[in-house]
């Protein structure tokens, strides 16, 4: 086919044209893809997150061999978003315990392919416990027996024994990674990256002061160091959710503070909230109602004889409220606010969505932070054979929908989510498949994908978010 001078200047123009859109394309990109990188700044600088600025390569070394990295690693944001040094006393930056080598090799196999920025008013509760033998010496929580009823007639009724893993697990679904170890680096790289895809901010995880554990488990203190290196190449914020320890009181907690701050406080991934002017970092205590109002009082009055207030061990400490008398305990104990934990609707005063206009207005009223705790459902059968009224039916989401509205319309500053992984309990939102059990199906969230609760997580961060005025979280002050 023969060319003409007219023809190849044509194919010359075209050519350039194309050039040109394709130019302007990759700069519209650019400008979005920073869009992200300033809006995220700035909901860093708004909610108070001590945050040091994230590399493509692991920012932290573990050590100070190269100074380069180290120093570009600690930079902080910029001067519209750094963090006042006075706003946080005494705070030592403590060294990575993960290598620099896995954690890039963690983000490179697992990376966020989602452009949703973390929520950090959006708390997740996330448990450490389970080991299998390819990790752990054996099968920890997954084999988990069968809980007898406390009434002996009642017990001849039901079940009894351990479930017989990996088949057989102490949970009515199965996890799309199957029984795994929380030791597994990968597995904890792959739960930051799906908190991350449903734009969670902050991991509430379970703690036990070392040498300890729940009756199931083996201590898991020393993970900690892991979950915080990880978390932070994700941008994921950690907290404490301080579980009940035998002899737990507050002495003992004080004491828990005092470590946790000593040995954690300082990692860029350890979470602060900004409250009044300051920086402080946030516990949530499980189960706070077993020690007296009076005795906290002692650590978490300003008049208390062993105060932490005003003091570097000061911070957020949010108890859990059950029942109606418990109000009267929150505020005597000298707690900052409370939360409702259980993902089953009316299993409880303060877990009914009934009650929660009351409870919002009520903390209101008195200063306090109102967390409500939204779950997908509710199922523990397969733990407690005899508890079946608590049940709570997933209904393809619906019941994740209306625990999330009644949460939104109560106007909160936080909303937990119980739970991304407590399979005992049916709450979790991590991923799960069909498999059989025997001549049974495990529980699975079809007709939607695995990733089902996480997408709908996603989808509810955005409503809770657009609730806020100007898109940007306000922090109760």
């Amino acid at each position: 086919m023969r060319f003409s001078p007219r023809r190849c200047l044509l194919a010359i123009l075209l050519c350039l044209v194309v050039c040109v859109l394709l130019g302007i394309y990759l700069a519209k990109e650019e400008e979005v893809n920073q869009g992200h990188v300033q809006k995220h700044a700035e909901r860093l600088y708004e909610e108070g997150i001590l945050l040091q600025k994230l590399k493509p390569a692991p920012i932290f070394h573990h050590g100070s061999s190269d100074k380069r990295d180290s120093d570009q690693g600690n930079k902080i944001l910029s001067s519209k978003q750094r963090v006042v040094p006075s706003m946080i006393k005494n705070v030592v930056q403590i060294p990575m315990v993960v290598d620099n080598a896995t954690l890039r090799r963690l983000k490179q196999q697992y990376p966020v392919t989602s452009k949703q920025i973390p929520c950090y008013n959006v708390h997740i509760f996330y448990y450490t416990w389970y080991g299998n033998p390819q990790m752990d010496d054996k099968y920890y929580h997954w084999d988990h027996p069968f809980l007898p009823h406390w009434n002996k007639k009642e017990k001849v009724k039901w079940r009894l024994g351990r479930h017989e893993p990996p088949e057989d697990i102490g949970s009515n679904f199965y996890p799309k990674l199957g029984p795994y170890s929380s030791m597994d680096r990968d597995v904890i790289a792959q739960h930051l990256v799906q908190m991350r895809a449903a734009s969670i901010g902050v991991l509430s995880l379970s703690w036990y002061p070392p040498n300890l554990s729940d009756d199931q488990g083996k201590p898991t203190d020393s993970l900690v160091p892991v979950v915080l290196d990880i978390a932070n190449v994700y941008d994921i914020r950690v907290n404490f959710h301080i579980e009940p320890y035998k002899d737990r009181n507050p002495r003992t907690v004080r004491e828990n503070i005092q470590y946790i701050l000593d040995n954690y406080g300082g990692h860029p991934a350890f979470y602060r909230r900004r409250h009044k002017g300051r920086l402080l970092p946030v516990f949530y205590i499980y189960d706070s109602y077993t020690i007296s109002a009076d005795d906290w009082g002692t650590i978490l009055k300003p008049q208390g004889l062993n105060t932490v207030r005003n003091t570097d061990l000061d911070g957020l400490f949010i108890g859990l409220l059950v029942d109606k008398q418990h109000e009267v305990d929150i505020v005597s104990g000298g707690f900052d606010g409370f939360y409702t934990y259980f993902a089953s609707n009316r299993f409880t005063f303060g877990s009914s969505w009934g009650n929660w206009p009351h409870l919002a207005t009520f903390a209101r009223a008195r200063d306090l932070l109102f967390v409500p705790s939204v779950g997908p459902g509710y199922i523990d059968t397969e733990v407690r054979p005899w508890n079946g009224a608590n049940t709570k039916s997933r209904d393809r989401g619906r019941y994740y929908e209306n625990g999330f509205k009644a949460a939104i319309g109560t106007t909160p500053s936080i909303i937990t989510i119980t739970s991304f992984n407590e399979w005992h309990e049916g709450s979790q939102i991590e991923p799960a498949v069909i498999k059989k059990r025997g001549k049974e199906n495990y529980l699975n969230y079809t007709p939607g994908r695995p990733e089902y609760y996480l997408d709908l997580t996603q989808k509810f961060v955005k409503r809770f978010e657009q609730q806020k005025t100007g898109g940007l979280a306000k922090i109760h002050a």
